[in-house]
């Protein structure tokens, strides 16, 4: 193994990461606004200046040796300069030129001994030569080691259709107007926006406000998404529906602009999905389990949640900040108060997990009560 080598590909970096945190007082001055988190974007582009090629993966010469994996496209006019890979575009490209779990081999033996650099590069031109459909590779420039170059973000299809975060939030604003934004979150892969909507009353220490929820990637990772859910101060709880008529999606083909024509009437549905979640919500205050542990567990356990987060669930629903103990809404408090301890995918996964136990245990309660069976 090679010690203290820097690594081949350039990571995934998080370009930005804002979130309002725990604190005693209200202060919505600390949010940044949707109008904020777009010119911000659109200035985030500009700076990158990003530039799409098309090309072969026959046509790409990928190169490995101890200043990194490069790319240089062979074009009418010449190669091109060569190009860092992003990890992220590295493995895109790998699915399409090597067999099954090549990317992974490759890296490994890299790691091994540097002397297997140009062995793995010949191995990359021999699988790639026999790729011949064109791809298109998106390329921008990026700050590495404090100097500016352009790389290699992502590889996609030639049918994909680019539509950047500023033009998703442009659409997203024109919509909603200027609301504030509790959480944004920019990575080289992806784009995670949440604003909220206090509806003229205020925002208020324990108070459910409504929220939408903006996502998108420019790199084909995920597709354009608007989706309603809640929001809680007092812990920074965070709750998305989980109801597929809340949440709409857009893939990444065809016309972009109808993402523009279609955002106000997602918006209007991701709103009033919120609004009911909301009223369910207020009827979990009221319901009472018999052995509430021993429920969330159980509804935990049912969708794949590690025995890592359940044990932290149990100690969530206890916070002086969840819901009285023993009731649903407190369960539903407890997993979406250590959600926000997670990475932002399993914070994804946990607010989904807490809105199924919402709707779950609100269809299984009567006279307001959970019966639970506790297997022996």
């Amino acid at each position: 193994m090679i010690a203290n080598r820097p690594s081949l590909l350039v990571p995934t970096r998080t370009i930005l990461h804002h979130k309002l945190e725990r604190a005693e007082d209200v202060d919505l001055g600390q949010c940044w606004s949707l109008e904020g988190i777009r010119d911000y974007n659109r200035k985030r582009e500009q700076l990158s200046d990003p530039q799409d090629i098309v090309a072969k993966p026959s046509e790409v010469v990928v190169t490995f040796g101890a200043d990194g994996a490069h790319a240089r496209f062979l074009t009418p006019r010449g190669p091109t300069a060569p190009m860092r890979l992003l990890k992220s575009a590295y493995q895109q490209m790998a699915r399409e030129a090597l067999p099954a779990y090549g990317g992974g081999f490759l890296m490994k033996s890299a790691a091994l001994d540097e002397r297997a650099l140009p062995m793995i590069t010949a191995l990359w031109a021999m699988h790639a030569k026999e790729c011949d459909r064109p791809m298109t590779y998106r390329t921008q420039l990026t700050k590495i080691d404090g100097r500016v170059e352009r790389v290699v973000r992502a590889m996609v299809t030639p049918v994909y259709a680019p539509y950047n975060h500023s033009e998703l939030l442009d659409a997203a604003l024109n919509a909603v107007g200027d609301l504030p934004v509790i959480e944004a979150l920019v990575t080289d892969t992806r784009m995670k926006v949440v604003v909220i909507d206090p509806e003229g009353e205020g925002f208020q220490l324990g108070k459910q406000v409504k929220t939408l929820q903006l996502e998108g990637s420019e790199t084909g990772h995920r597709h354009s998404t608007v989706k309603g859910g809640l929001f809680a101060w007092l812990c920074t709880n965070g709750m998305r529906t989980g109801r597929d008529e809340t949440e709409t999606r857009w893939r990444h083909v065809g016309d972009p602009q109808r993402v523009r024509r279609e955002m106000p009437d997602a918006i209007e549905g991701a709103m009033v999905g919120a609004s009911d979640v909301l009223l369910t919500y207020q009827r979990a205050v009221e319901i009472f389990i018999d052995d509430a542990a021993a429920f969330a567990e159980q509804e935990l356990r049912r969708q794949k949640a590690s025995h890592r987060v359940i044990a932290q669930a149990l100690v969530g629903m206890k916070d002086p900040t969840s819901c009285e103990y023993g009731t649903l809404a407190g369960v539903v408090d407890g997993v979406t108060l250590i959600a926000q301890q997670q990475d932002h995918d399993e914070q994804d996964f946990l607010e989904g997990c807490a809105a199924t136990i919402l709707r779950r245990g609100v269809r299984r309660a009567q006279d307001n009560r959970i019966k639970v069976e506790v297997m022996a």
